[in-house]
């Protein structure tokens, strides 16, 4: 030991082979050393005596007090890192790795860093005697050390690197939150976190989209239950969701019906079967009333009509009129046509009077009055070439 203010030599410490490491006790009142002749010793400074020898099965290499004094790291060419209590004498753990190691650092708050042979550097929880991390190098780790706040872990390696590590779990969360612009979509979550409800990795950034579409797919498909259990949870953990998670499952089941509901609607229309097209209509206006829009129902009104179904499409019709409140000429035209096809002649006189009344179409409005005068004088105006030229209309 050395006087740094004379230069002078304190105090000799004398071993049977060479030393390659040693730490100060934090008091300063006692040193620890490791050497080639395979033992760790710590020395009472003030007398100069050696007060406990612990041993390894190869040459210490690395040695470390704790931040409490209370124990002792050493490293070996045993390929094992042992941590010895001064209270007991014994040693306390028992840390492997796969060569040789030449470092050991404690963290402020009691974790120990090792470095070593097998191009890694390891942390270490001492309360459970785990491993928490294990950093690569692409060479021997000869030195390792944390800063004094604990947070970030420095390494040096015969790969001619010193590399810094933010080695905690939460540390790296922060880290990468202030990079990343989302948090994790669905199908990454379903990979790496399975079994554990959905919960957003960083906490400034807003659900994934993907997880609110999941919900609704899960909706649509029938598994409600499911589906208001995940709405729930997207609930719970964004504040800014306002929805009722049982109202969104049940509004996105009813969405599902519909999409298988008005794609078949709409081939069975092309199939000219008005009939199954009023049913499937009707049942999609029940979940959803804005489902199917008048000029649908006009359509099918005038097209089942022109069809020689007028009779069958008679619902569309009256639908249509009375969904626009009766005051729409052309969706009551439509149905005068088809009143008067099915026989109704009060009926389609009555709406195409109305259409007369209210049509700006000049040419139409005369077609009209022409049909009307027929009709009151109980003739039939509508011949197949009548029909026919009303197919473009």
């Amino acid at each position: 030991m050395w006087d740094l203010a004379t230069g002078k030599e304190l105090r000799r410490l004398s071993l049977e082979a060479t030393v390659t490491a040693v730490s100060f006790r934090p008091d300063g009142n006692a040193l620890a050393s490791g050497s080639h002749d395979d033992t760790v010793r710590v020395w009472d400074l003030a007398t100069g005596k050696e007060l406990q020898r612990w041993s390894h099965d190869d040459d210490v290499t690395a040695v470390s007090f704790s931040p409490d004094g209370k124990t002792v790291a050493s490293g070996s060419g045993d390929n094992t890192v042992r941590v010895w209590d001064l209270a007991t004498r014994k040693e306390q753990q028992h840390l492997p790795h796969e060569d040789t190691v030449y470092a050991v650092g404690f963290s402020p708050d009691g974790n120990l860093a090792s470095g070593s042979g097998d191009k890694t550097v390891r942390v270490w929880d001492l309360t459970a005697g785990k491993e928490q991390q294990r950093l690569p190098h692409e060479d021997t780790v000869y030195a390792v050390s944390f800063s004094p706040d604990g947070k970030t872990l420095a390494s040096g390696s015969y790969d001619n690197t010193v590399r810094l590590w933010l080695w905690q779990p939460q540390d790296l969360m922060v880290a990468a939150c202030e990079r990343s612009i989302r948090n994790l979509r669905w199908d990454e979550w379903s990979l790496y976190f399975a079994d554990l409800p959905y919960t957003k990795t960083c906490e400034h950034l807003p659900v994934h989209e993907s997880v609110i579409a999941h919900a609704q797919q899960l909706a649509k498909a029938g598994n409600v239950a499911e589906a208001t259990a995940l709405f729930q949870r997207i609930s719970d953990i964004e504040p800014s969701a306002t929805v009722d998670p049982s109202a969104e499952a049940n509004r996105w089941e009813r969405k599902g019906k519909l999409e298988k509901i008005l794609p078949s609607a709409d081939k069975v229309q092309a199939e000219k079967q008005y009939a199954e097209w009023i049913e499937m209509a009707s049942e999609a206006v029940q979940l959803d009333p804005t489902a199917v829009a008048n000029n649908d129902w006009n359509n099918v009104c005038w097209e089942g009509t022109l069809a020689g179904q007028a009779t069958v499409v008679m619902r569309a019709c009256d639908r249509a009129v009375e969904h626009a409140g009766n005051d729409d000429p052309d969706l009551r035209d439509s149905r005068g046509l088809a009143r008067a096809l099915a026989g109704n002649t009060e009926g389609a006189i009555e709406d195409f009077e109305f259409f007369i009344e209210h049509t700006k179409n000049p040419e139409q409005k005369s077609q009209r009055q022409a049909w009307v005068g027929a009709l009151k004088a109980g003739k039939n105006p509508f011949t197949p070439e009548v029909l026919e030229s009303l197919r473009g209309q």
